[in-house]
């Protein structure tokens, strides 16, 4: 039996987990997120027999899961986690938007297409907006 009464800090591992609030909401987290639940949710988290989620090893994720959602305490280093929502297209999309915004803010052309490489290295070459349609006569 496992009882928590403290709080439990984790990193947010897969886009998508959703975390308590109380006993009557939650919401979706971030990869990447570090989220602290206090000992109000952390009790939250246990099922009728005082299990709590939160002491789940990796293997034990992978089996009840398909995959690994979250690691106990501050693991983004660790994890390699270079933004919040990395895996998450939308959010990759707006951390692109911001850094090419912050960019063209740049006053100096060298330094501006600098930044505009770093950008590129970082997230990629933009997605295109013209759509090929294949047509099979």
């Amino acid at each position: 039996m496992t009882t928590q009464t403290q709080e439990v800090t984790l990193t947010v591992l897969r886009s998508g987990f959703t975390i308590p609030f109380d006993n009557f909401s939650s919401r979706a987290a971030y990869r990447g997120e570090l989220v602290t639940l206090n000992a109000e949710q952390v009790a939250g988290t246990e099922d009728r027999y005082g299990v709590s989620w939160l002491s789940m090893t990796e293997e034990e994720q992978l089996a009840r899961w398909g995959h690994v959602n979250f690691a106990l305490g501050d693991q983004r280093e660790a994890e390699c986690i270079k933004f919040v929502g990395e895996d998450d297209l939308a959010q990759i999309a707006l951390a692109r938007e911001r850094a090419v915004k912050h960019a063209d803010q740049i006053s100096d052309p060298n330094e501006r297409r600098a930044a505009h490489t770093a950008i590129r290295e970082r997230f990629g070459a933009p997605q295109s907006t013209q759509r090929t349609l294949q047509s099979w006569e």
